[in-house]
């Protein structure tokens, strides 16, 4: 039986010669479900019913409390075209 995971309307299925990290899998996409929820939440992007934890001229940080744990959002400016931030991501994220 091969194990799928359904996320944002995505299914992913694990290859059967990974079947050893099955719980592994199954915590990823408990997890970005969870991810999901809390963006898609209709206060998050505005962060209603978030505090403020610290702010810059370029940086924003705030926080809420759920059953589960202290949640953090950022967001930050910084000066780098989309073209060069996304081959940073996918090429240098190590650095």
């Amino acid at each position: 039986m091969v194990k799928t995971i359904n996320v944002g309307g995505l299914t992913e299925a694990l290859p059967n010669d990974m079947a050893q990290y099955e719980d592994v899998f199954t915590a990823a996409g408990d997890v970005m479900k969870h991810a999901l929820d809390v963006f898609n939440d209709p206060n998050f992007e505005e962060k209603k019913d978030w505090k403020l934890d610290c702010s810059s001229p370029d940086v924003t940080v705030h926080y809420r409390d759920n059953c589960s744990g202290r949640y953090f959002a950022g967001r930050c400016k910084i000066k780098l075209s989309a073209k060069d931030m996304n081959d940073e991501f996918w090429n240098h994220l190590d650095r």
